[in-house]
């Protein structure tokens, strides 16, 4: 067993800037991806009920993050498109999930 320190970046849209100049502040943004990454943060996912059917590969964990993000985003009524999720085990090491 061993662990590795994952980067997770996601990639938004949107059609419109609101007065300031923002699709969305990453200040609403980052909490939520934060609050996700520390459900899997020093577990063993291969024990949590996301992965236990499936490896815990990158490609899993960006297609994760990605549903539970756009999903946070619909429930708060975001008009920000949640475009696709990176996982980056090392930095010559990557996973994208793209709907």
């Amino acid at each position: 067993m061993h662990g590795h320190r994952y980067v997770v970046e996601a990639v938004l849209e949107c059609e419109t800037l609101d007065e300031h100049g923002f699709g969305i502040d990453f200040d609403v943004v980052q909490p939520r991806l934060a609050a996700i990454a520390s459900e899997l943060d020093h577990r063993v996912l291969n024990e949590l009920p996301p992965f236990r059917d499936r490896a815990p590969s990158a490609e899993h964990q960006a297609e994760y993050f990605y549903r539970r993000l756009s999903g946070a985003l619909a429930e708060e009524g975001s008009e920000m498109r949640l475009v696709k999720v990176r996982v980056t085990q090392e930095p010559d090491a990557w996973a994208e999930y793209e709907p």
